[in-house]
């Protein structure tokens, strides 16, 4: 089971659990992959990394998943991140910008370029060290859905959709499998709209197929960081 942690800011124990993790990894191996999403509930957290103490220069970011949109669309994940985190730690050269990696949309390949992200993920170990995961109303996390395909499709890497229940429709993301195997896995519930979302994480009854985020339970380090009470 993942530990709780129930805090008025979940930025600042999200941001504790990076730093020390990164530092735990990089003991034992020359870099550490960060994979991060979009969306607002890690917004406080995105902008408290850029002051964080993390040796950047070891550290990979790669996507947890992505809207089928060029890098610099408005409904781009990247851009959010670029806007809030990436461009304050390169401006200040504190990470190098080949140590980013975002999920580049290939419309002409059958596949969408998941195959190509998954070599480039492969370059670098092949897993997410440590995932940052921000949690939908309906408990879905990343681009996995309740009672969808998503959440049981069997892929190792990435799947891609056209159908998700949440707009735009046509999405990328790590699969079920891909999150489970990171190291440290922090999932954030962030704001009131997020209680029954919460609720039903809590709710022994349900399975991962009905409440998608549950899989922080699978990471052999899980976090579940909330500001309700």
């Amino acid at each position: 089971m993942a530990e709780l942690i129930q805090t008025k800011d979940v930025s600042q124990p999200a941001v504790q659990i990076i730093t020390k993790a990164v530092t735990a990894l990089l003991k034992s191996q020359p870099t550490v992959v960060l994979a991060l999403p979009g969306g607002r509930s890690i917004v406080g957290t995105l902008k408290q990394l850029t002051q964080a103490t993390i040796p950047w220069q070891r550290v990979h970011v790669f996507m947890v998943d992505e809207r089928l949109v060029p890098i610099d669309d408005e409904q781009s994940n990247f851009k959010q991140l670029t806007e809030l985190l990436l461009n304050a730690l390169t401006a200040a050269g504190t990470l190098p910008k080949e140590n980013i990696h975002p999920f580049v949309y290939q419309p002409d390949e059958k596949d969408a370029g998941i195959k190509s992200y998954e070599t480039e993920l492969k370059r670098f170990g092949g897993c997410y060290d440590i995932v940052l995961l921000g949690v939908g109303e309906d408990g879905h996390t990343a681009a996995l859905f309740p009672r969808h395909h998503s959440i049981s499709d069997q892929a190792d890497y990435y799947l891609t959709m056209a159908d998700s229940p949440k707009l735009p429709p046509k999405r990328m993301t790590a699969s079920r499998s891909l999150l489970t195997s990171a190291r440290y896995g922090i999932a954030l519930f962030v704001g009131e709209a997020k209680r029954q979302a919460l609720e039903r994480y809590q709710n022994q009854g349900l399975a991962i197929e009905d409440c998608p985020v549950k899989l922080i339970d699978e990471i052999e380090y899980g976090y579940v960081v909330t500001d309700l009470t």
